[in-house]
């Protein structure tokens, strides 16, 4: 990307030179960090977010005219690493020589960009990792294996964390920790005794205890208030001149207390008998006495119990089941309930069990086409597509894990309808975008690893403890040790074949960035699939410099269409309005002829910058047919 005026923001007070020849390897590290910093501007990430200026960004800025050579930079600097750390990012070849002090720092100032100053937030695994992408804070991998566990390092940023503070604390911690809360809570000079509202929105953020483990550890909230030298109101609610719609209101809010607004938790009858202890709800013997039962209730409270389904008629079990379909979806595009969601809403009490739909429709399919929905079961599925979404939704239900034969039956869909038509489950799958790890070969091992190191921004390839961390989330989410050894014979050679396919991988990705307007996040998209032989790399190459005549001079917005297929080339979801969609970017608006279109489209399946050709002849019937169509709006 050229410079063509100053940058902003400033830097020091001053404006960003538009070029920066007057470097020498004799410049001082001031001089360099106006240079860095545009640098790093001009290959902002699409959101705006800077990036550590590399090796490639800077051979492009040399080669455009307006920076100096990356000899020079190093010369001056002693490496590229020294240019990166100086503008602040966190590059993984230094983190390794990190002080536990500065590891906490960096947590500290990330704790506050996550919140603030004031009211810092929690880094949790998922944070550490985004920061991580952006060179903003070591992985959290790296991060766990400096402090133990990423809950340990919690721990020392001051954080409450149940698995490793409170087993350090003894009671004098404890007692600490509530006095400093009732000093936040007031002031020193005048502190506030911590009701259970406060303790639940402290232990919400990670600064206290949950009101359970005070419970456990001090008997009740109100001998945990007494041991901070309080004096707790001790009288029981004056309930008897309750109406009916204080109690539930009281109701209401003790469910938004035990769980959340947005996730209350059904009051059971050890909830009431200690909120009652504790002052904030009326004796259980009183709530029976005025809704008659308990799940009188909590029907009142607005959820499903025996009660609720003894007084529904037909149309209250379809209303719920409507209502589900708009909370997993929306009220624009319901999504067909399936057993594991009515599991999940049973166990939130907001939705009748599986079995007892099933007492009542007589089937999951006859359920959910009372609802108005197509039934996966009813074998009506006219093509491969619709089948295919069946089992993407099953699978987003299982929060992206690998369905099972008895997970798709269970499910209402026809297993004998998919091995009729895919032959196999891993056939079915792999319209899914799912990896067979199963059965990979050395070949695709070698891909699983670069792809790993690529994503984890790491120069090695994954570690035993990778995978095993991997597959203790999900044992389809990465290939077996067993599975490597088997192949490699030694573990220790699968990673030099990693490391020397890397090394492969970015000697062939520095070749691609250089190619004249080809747009700077093409060359990562084409080497997606990576395989480390001199055919793959001929092969990309070849397709770059099409890519670059698209670009060039049949004006083919090719990021635009990366933007779409970045994530997978999956189209199950696709009405005609996407494909058309597609083509209008692909193939333009203007002068279209089909044989230039067909070659448009031959390109752009080579880059990985179509939906696959097999997707468009299921929906359109040939490639020819979907052009036309195209043309025709």
């Amino acid at each position: 990307m050229t410079i063509t005026g100053e940058l902003e923001p400033m830097l020091n007070g001053q404006a960003i030179p538009v070029t920066f020849n007057h470097l020498t390897k004799h410049s001082s590290e001031g001089d360099f960090l106006p240079y860095g910093y545009a640098l790093s501007v001009a290959n902002a990430l699409p959101d705006g977010t800077p990036v550590p200026p590399t090796a490639r960004h800077i051979a492009q800025a040399s080669k455009e005219g307006w920076g100096v050579s990356e000899f020079t930079v190093k010369k001056a600097l002693g490496s590229i690493v020294c240019l990166q750390e100086m503008l602040g990012f966190v590059m993984p070849a230094t983190v390794s020589e990190w002080s536990t002090e500065t590891f906490l720092e960096n947590g500290i100032w990330i704790s506050h960009i996550l919140g603030s100053a004031s009211n810092p937030v929690m880094p949790c695994y998922k944070d550490l990792q985004d920061f991580s992408k952006l060179h903003l804070a070591p992985s959290p991998v790296v991060t766990a294996e400096r402090f133990g566990s990423i809950e340990n390092y919690q721990d020392k940023l001051g954080y409450v964390n149940a698995k490793v503070t409170l087993k350090r604390w003894d009671d004098q911690d404890w007692i600490e920790n509530g006095v400093w809360l009732s000093h936040m809570l007031g002031s020193p000079e005048e502190p506030k005794m911590p009701s259970y509202t406060d303790m639940r929105l402290a232990s919400s953020v990670n600064i206290a205890p949950s009101v359970e483990e005070i419970r456990k550890q001090f008997g009740s909230l109100v001998e945990y208030q007494k041991a901070l030298g309080f004096s707790p109101n001790e009288k029981p609610l004056d309930h008897e001149d309750w109406p009916k719609v204080t109690y539930v209101e009281n109701g209401i809010w003790l469910s938004h207390m035990l769980g959340s607004p947005e996730e209350p938790k059904m009051p059971v009858t050890d909830d009431i008998y200690t909120g009652n202890a504790e002052g904030i709800c009326p004796p259980f013997y009183a709530i029976k006495k005025r809704f008659r039962s308990l799940d009188k209730y909590q029907d009142a409270l607005g959820f499903v119990t025996k009660a609720t389904l003894a007084r529904w008629s037909d149309q209250d079990w379809i209303n719920n089941g409507i209502w589900l379909s708009h909370m997993l979806g929306s009220p624009e595009e319901p999504k067909m309930p399936i057993w594991s969601d009515l599991r999940r809403g049973n166990a939130l009490n907001i939705s009748p069990s599986e079995l007892e739909v099933r007492q009542k429709f007589g089937s999951m399919q006859a359920y959910q086409e009372a609802l108005g929905f197509k039934s996966p079961n009813s074998n009506r599925f006219k093509s491969n597509r619709d089948l295919l979404r069946a089992g993407l939704e099953i699978m987003r239900s299982k929060d992206g894990e690998v369905p099972r034969a008895r997970d798709y039956k269970k499910a209402g869909l026809s297993v004998k309808q998919i091995y009729r038509r895919f032959g196999t489950l891993d056939n079915f799958h792999s319209f899914l975008d799912i990896p067979d790890y199963s059965d990979m070969t050395p070949e695709q091992l070698i891909t699983f690893g670069v792809q790993w190191s690529i994503s984890n921004n790491a120069m090695e390839a994954p570690r035993r403890t990778d995978l095993r961390k991997l597959r203790h989330v999900s044992k389809t989410s990465s290939p077996s040790e067993y599975s490597i050894v088997s192949q490699f014979g030694e573990y220790e050679k699968y990673t030099i074949a990693v490391e020397e396919a890397l090394v492969i991988y970015y000697e062939l990705l520095e070749k691609l960035s250089i190619i004249n307007s080809l747009p700077k996040s093409i060359p990562e998209h084409l080497l997606r699939d990576f395989v480390p032989t001199d055919d793959y790399a001929e092969k990309q190459t070849e397709v770059a410099h099409k890519l670059v005549k698209l670009f060039r001079f049949d004006h083919v917005p090719v990021s635009v269409l990366q933007s779409m297929f970045n994530r997978s080339r999956m189209t199950i979801m696709w009405d005609e309005d996407d494909f058309l969609y597609f083509g209008e970017h692909a193939f333009g608006k203007k002068n279209l002829d089909v044989q230039s279109c067909l070659q448009k489209l031959e390109i752009l399946d080579q880059a990985g910058l179509s939906p696959r050709l097999e997707d468009i002849r299921e929906v359109f019937g040939s490639e020819q047919r979907f052009i036309e169509f195209v043309i025709s709006h």
